[in-house]
Order: C-alpha cells, then sequence, then structure tokens
C-alpha cells in the first residue's frame, strides 16, 4: 500500500478551508473558523491520549469550487484519535488507505533546531524567483483581460479559481484568455459583438467542473448522473464558457445571447433592489451591515421578498432598533441539508445569522435583548483584537523590509500570532543585515513551507539559532544594545501566559519603541 505523509495532508485540508480565504463570504468563514478551532482542540486532545472521552467530534466545513460555488463538508473525527475521516471526507485518501492512518501529534508541527536565518537563506532566492513571476503573470492576465473586456464591451470575465494562490492556476488563466481572445479576434460582426454587455465565465478544458445531468435508461428508469459542463447561459445570463478552441468556436455559433441579454437585465434589477433593501434594513435594525448571497437569482429574489415583508413588518410596529450594533447580518436562504433555529449568532464572531424563513417577530426580539447587546460587546472585541494583529503584522513587515506579512496559520492562534510580531520585531535587525527581503512575502505559519507563488510560511515559534552571533557583531560595530532599545522578556525564560498578557507585552514592546 502506497504510503502517506499526514502532514502534508494536514497541510493540503488546512489551506483548502481556512477563514482567510473566505474573506468576502463571512458565513462560509465563520463556519469554518469554528470548525478550526474544534479541530485545534481534538488535536490537543492528543497529548492525553482522549483520556476520559469517548465522544465523537464533528466538523463542518465549506470548500471554494473554481465555478464560484461552495461545498459543504462534514467529517466525523472519532475518539481514538485518527484524522483518517476528515482526509477521506475530503477525497486525499482511500478507503483503503484510512485503515491504517493515524493522526500523530508530531505529525501536525515542524522540525525543531530549524534556523530561521538558514532556512530563509535556503530558498529566498528561488522564492523571490516565484514571486516575481507569479506577479508578473498576474498583472499580465489581468491587463489582458481588461483589454478584452474594453475591446468587445463585456461587462466582466472571471475565471475560476481566482482566489487560490497558484502559479499553475495563473498559467490555465492566461490559456483560457489567450484562446477566447484568438477566438473573438476571427469573427467580424456589425455593431458590438454579441457579448456586448454580457458577464462572461472562462472555464480552463482541464477543470471543468462537473454538473448533474438527468438520464433515462431503455427501460424508461430516470436517473442522476455527473457529467463535465458544457458551454451554457446562466439563469442569472452569465455565459459559461469552455475555453478550448473549439469548444469556443463551437459556443459562439450555437448560444443564445439574446437570452442571455434578458436575463442579465433581469438579474440586475434582482440586484439593485437588494442593494436597496439592504441598505433601508441596515438602518432600520441598527447593524453595521447586511449581506447576502449574490450567487444565484432565486437566493437574491428570496432576499428581496424577506427584506420587504421584514421593513413592512417593523414599519407597523411603529419599530426602530435603540441601538447601533456592531455586528452585521448575513441572510442566507434555508437548505435541505440545514437544521436549527433560522437565527444563530455565531460565538466569538461579528455575524449573526439570519435564514429568509426567519419570521419577523423574531428578528424584533432578539435586536431588542441583551443577545443583541452581548452580540454587540462580543463584535466589538473581535475589532479590537483584528487591528492589533493588523498593526502588529504591519509594524514587524516594516522592521524587516518585507514586500509583505500576512497571517496564515489560524486566527484562533491569534495570541502566538503577537508572540510571533513580536519576536520579530526584536531580531528584525539580524535578519536585515544577512537578507534582502523587499520581493518577499512572509506568512507567519504553523511551520516552514514554500508556496508555488514563492510566498515562505515561517513558524510563530520560530528559532534563530545564531541571534547570539548577529548580537555580538551589531554591538561591535557600536550599534545600541536592542535589550536597551526595545524592553522585551528574555526568551530563554519565556513561560506560557495568558492572550490578554501577550497583548499588554506587545503593547509595551511597541511604545517602547516608537521608531
Amino acid at each position: 500500500m502506497e504510503d502517506v505523509d499526514i502532514k502534508s495532508l494536514f497541510k493540503n485540508v488546512v489551506r483548502q478551508i481556512h477563514p482567510d480565504l473566505f474573506a468576502t463570504y463571512p458565513f462560509e468563514r465563520a463556519r469554518n473558523s469554528e470548525s478550526l478551532k474544534r479541530l485545534n482542540v481534538y488535536i490537543e486532545s492528543l497529548s492525553n491520549g482522549f483520556e476520559g472521552s469517548n465522544e465523537t467530534t464533528e466538523l463542518e466545513f465549506f470548500v471554494k469550487r473554481e465555478e464560484g460555488t461552495f461545498s459543504r463538508i462534514v467529517a466525523t473525527l472519532e475518539s481514538k484519535g485518527s484524522l483518517a475521516p476528515l482526509f477521506l471526507s475530503f477525497g486525499l485518501i482511500t478507503p483503503e488507505q484510512a485503515e491504517w492512518v493515524e493522526l500523530k501529534q508530531k505529525s501536525t508541527g515542524r522540525d525543531d533546531g530549524v534556523s530561521l536565518i538558514d532556512w530563509l537563506q535556503e530558498v529566498l532566492t528561488e522564492a523571490a524567483m516565484a514571486s516575481r513571476q507569479y506577479d508578473e503573470m498576474k498583472k499580465g492576465n489581468n491587463d489582458m483581460r481588461d483589454n478584452l473586456e474594453e475591446l468587445y464591451g463585456i461587462d466582466s470575465i472571471d475565471l475560476g479559481g481566482e482566489s487560490y494562490v497558484t502559479s499553475n492556476l495563473q498559467h490555465r488563466h492566461r490559456e483560457c484568455l489567450e484562446n477566447f481572445s484568438a477566438v473573438l479576434s476571427e469573427r467580424v460582426w456589425e455593431g458590438d459583438s454579441p457579448l456586448h454587455g454580457l458577464s462572461v465565465r472562462l472555464y480552463h478544458p482541464d477543470t471543468v467542473p462537473a454538473v448533474k445531468s438527468g438520464i433515462q435508461d431503455a427501460d424508461g428508469t430516470f436517473r442522476m448522473r455527473n457529467v463535465l459542463m458544457e458551454s451554457h447561459v446562466g439563469e442569472n445570463g452569465m455565459v459559461h464558457l469552455v475555453a478550448g478552441v473549439e469548444q469556443l468556436r463551437r459556443a459562439l455559433d450555437r448560444l443564445d445571447f439574446d437570452r442571455a441579454k434578458i436575463f442579465s437585465r433581469v438579474e440586475k434589477y434582482w440586484c439593485r433592489r437588494s442593494r436597496e433593501l439592504a441598505d433601508e434594513l441596515k438602518c432600520v435594525l441598527g447593524v453595521a451591515n447586511i449581506w447576502y448571497n449574490s450567487l444565484s437569482p432565486g437566493e437574491l429574489q428570496d432576499f428581496v421578498i424577506w427584506a420587504g415583508e421584514t421593513l413592512q413588518y417593523f414599519r407597523s410596529c411603529g419599530i426602530n432598533s435603540s441601538y447601533t450594533y456592531s455586528f452585521s447580518i448575513v441572510v442566507q436562504s434555508p437548505k435541505d441539508d440545514f437544521v436549527g433555529s433560522p437565527l444563530d449568532h455565531i460565538p466569538a464572531s461579528k455575524i449573526l445569522t439570519v435564514r429568509t424563513d426567519c419570521p419577523p417577530d423574531v428578528l424584533m426580539t432578539f435586536i431588542n435583548s441583551d443577545e443583541a447587546i452581548n452580540a454587540h460587546i462580543t463584535s466589538n472585541n473581535v475589532d479590537s483584537d483584528d487591528s492589533l494583529e493588523e498593526e502588529s503584522l504591519r509594524l514587524a513587515c516594516e522592521a524587516l523590509g518585507a514586500k509583505r506579512l500576512i497571517r496564515i496559520c489560524s486566527s484562533y492562534e491569534q495570541g502566538n500570532v503577537l508572540a510571533a510580531c513580536a519576536r520579530l520585531l526584536e531580531v528584525a535587525d539580524q535578519i536585515r543585515g544577512g537578507l534582502d527581503l523587499s520581493n518577499i512575502s512572509l506568512a507567519i505559519d504553523d511551520r516552514y513551507d514554500v508556496w508555488d507563488s514563492g510566498i515562505i510560511s515561517i513558524p510563530y515559534d520560530f528559532k534563530v539559532s545564531d541571534i547570539q552571533p548577529k548580537l555580538k557583531a551589531l554591538m561591535s560595530n557600536d550599534f545600541e544594545p536592542y535589550d536597551q532599545r526595545v524592553n522585551v522578556p528574555d526568551y530563554n525564560a519565556f513561560q506560557p501566559c495568558t492572550v490578554a498578557e501577550l497583548i499588554q507585552w506587545f503593547v509595551n514592546a511597541v511604545l517602547s519603541n516608537p521608531d
């Protein structure tokens, strides 16, 4: 049986569902954040062998698909301490491999004793080159897309999977755009092109999504099967094109673009009406924002109907919220596999989820209750923590002279992220003394890694084994000793502390080093 690298499998899962990939999708982001937190707790419990617990852990994740939709994945982890069900639910292993894959705590960690500077020196040249190539390719793709939109009057050209940071995907995007440009240049139209005023989504022939299709057997039995999507006009007026040369030629000959324009006008009406109602409802409810799913006409219509009924109810009662809340509302249509309350505040977040089957009086009761005030307080705390993290990353990035510094590890590791930023501030002079990071994007992660886009991940608990020789070199050149310029504790004697203590420690370090 082929061996399985548990560390690589785990990293594959995290990169698909990491909340930072869902910045514009608050509901899915919040669900993934909560499940990641529970997954972290599950992994930590391995250290005590799950003593005193026979309960299973059920995790719900959302994964982005290239066609702009989501897949819901549910994994049930057993008390015996195996991540095989998680890997199996993501399709990363076979059932045969799942029989013997067992999680070991060290598999999710990193190799100790790795010097940050040594490791950076080893990968720096390759990473910088990959980063430049990726940035150049992405810019070239964006320029080509802008030119095509302007030349043929296309509202927008969308490329599936744009949120994924991979060079291979950028190459595929380039092939799609080049094929699209070549086929369009073959055509001569009187007046505007048939795509004028429409939105287009291109799919690389190698990554065409599967769709459900109904067929009837010889005996008359009707059943569903998965088939590869073909070029078509969506119900929202978007033109979906498989971007092979021959597929594009056939699609331009057979698709009904007049029908697409009618659907597009209807879609724009629902979008405009949704925005109007969302703005009005936001003021009535006194919340920071209202978000809704605009990916399908059905969900837009559900939102418009629900928002209209809710506004009418509040007006008839003569009620407006007596508070201005800092949390936001995410409105979603009910799904067949979703159960529970139509109104749900996600713990430790700024999000209140409301389904379109939520009665207006239930929402009104919540908005004028102590629960809403508690949600407001929670949201303010999250905002404060996010602002501190953003500032700490900015300061560390400037101190390192890096192109960019981001966080990749879970948001529940915020205390460790702040500690890592403080440590990077402490050793920034030593790192910059031997390295030029001006073209490098760094990510605070849970292990050392290099993305094919050139981003370098470093673990939040990194070791700088040669920091003392570097400090001696700086001091011999009449530099002021760093421990006199920044008041930070001795890391050799560093003991675990609470997140609040870490935050205070970081603030003190920054305040004592205003430069």
